[in-house]
């Protein structure tokens, strides 16, 4: 690309325009509340005022300059359209959370709008990767930076109380759909021992694996189905958001590393058995198991209602089963291992990209479900 007048000019009113999406939305609702955000209790690593503002045009600048890319590289191409489609999307939600934070004065919905945002913004740095890698890069800073923001909204509704709408909704929404306190056990007991990390949870995702590889290097849905059935990790995931919510640590660590050790377990098996595999192994069950879709996350992010209110209201149902069928938690992790055996970094990343959504959706569609039944940090 040659750089001239009107190259220069087409940058800086892409950098321009992000900014503006970006900013105005913060910028109008945060005066409507600074009397309420200045009250509020911050957390130990808040940072100053000043770097806010510079963080945010800086990250908006990036976005601007990956704009400039996707532009450069064709913006009417399908893929580049696409990746501009969740850009959109990605500013839409960063307004809305905004709205709902600083405009609602709703440190709850904030944290559940901002989780949504987390997830939207690896599905564009994606898509944006897959145009260019220099465009991916330039949006992965404002995914740390967005995550570093919902910690300090994490915080922020944990240390402070809520205003007296929130408490009035609150009491409304317990008395309806709350548990008992030996409800409340039962379910804690149930997502300990599913959770465990023991020898069952380790022969069942070692089995599921080999299910799951060999139904997907040959293209064999059932097999793949019944690999889903037998896969242990949503479990793992709901006893993670069970007790972000209870602010058990040692429980949270203990099902992280359950999942950890499932997840590389997994990657490994499956990739053994691909190097291994003498057919072709490109087939629509892998390549469609490469990428995130918004529907995608929609199911997934049903998917967690689903498998919390089947653990909390219908505790002996097999909604579960089904809901492991419809997230598809073991396929993906699968695939990474087999497009590693063919040293399609690209696709094995994909892959992970859609695990990792998948993951995330579950576990702040759980947050949510758990909130509502009633549980606390004092449980």
């Amino acid at each position: 690309m040659e750089w001239n007048i009107i190259n220069i000019l087409i940058l800086i009113f892409f950098i321009i325009i992000c900014n503006l999406a970006g900013f105005t939305g913060i910028i109008f609702n945060f005066v409507k509340c600074t009397d309420w955000y200045k009250k509020l209790k911050k957390p130990s690593f808040y940072p100053p005022d000043w770097l806010f503002v510079s963080m945010w045009f800086f990250l908006y600048t990036l976005m601007g300059i990956s704009l400039f890319i996707l532009f450069i590289n064709g913006l009417t191409q399908p893929t580049s359209l696409l990746a501009l489609f969740y850009l959109v999307i990605l500013f839409l939600i960063n307004s809305t959370w905004s709205i709902i934070f600083l405009a609602r004065k709703s440190l709850i919905g904030g944290l559940i709008s901002i989780g949504i945002l987390l997830i939207i913004t690896i599905i564009t740095v994606y898509h944006f990767y897959l145009v260019s890698k220099l465009a991916g890069l330039m949006i992965i800073p404002y995914f740390f930076w967005v995550s570093f923001i919902s910690l300090i909204n994490f915080r922020l509704w944990q240390i402070n109380k809520p205003n007296s709408k929130e408490r009035k909704d609150f009491k409304l929404v317990k008395f309806k759909y709350s548990l008992n306190n030996e409800e409340m056990n039962a379910v804690i007991s149930k997502v300990d021992i599913e959770s465990k990390p023991d020898l069952y949870f380790y022969i069942m995702t070692a089995s599921s694996c080999v299910m799951a590889t060999y139904g997907l290097l040959d293209a064999n849905l059932p097999v793949i189905i019944g690999s889903m059935v037998i896969a242990p990790l949503m479990y793992p995931m709901l006893q993670t958001s069970l007790n972000i919510i209870k602010k058990n640590r040692a429980k949270i660590t203990i099902a992280l590393r359950a999942e950890a050790a499932a997840v590389i377990f997994s990657i490994i098996l499956s990739t053994i058995i691909a190097i291994f595999w003498s057919k072709s192994i490109i087939n629509y069950e892998i390549t469609s198991r490469t990428f995130i879709t918004l529907s995608s996350i929609i199911i997934a992010f049903a998917s967690g209602i689903a498998g919390a209110s089947a653990v909390c209201y219908r505790p002996y149902s097999h909604v579960i089963a089904a809901v492991a069928i419809a997230i598809s938690l073991i396929p993906p992790i699968c695939v990474i291992g087999i497009e590693l055996s063919r040293f399609e970094y690209n696709s094995a990343l994909g892959a992970m990209l859609l695990f990792l959504t998948n993951k995330l959706s579950i576990n702040f569609a759980a947050i949510i479900i758990f909130k509502l039944a009633g549980f606390t940090s004092k449980d």
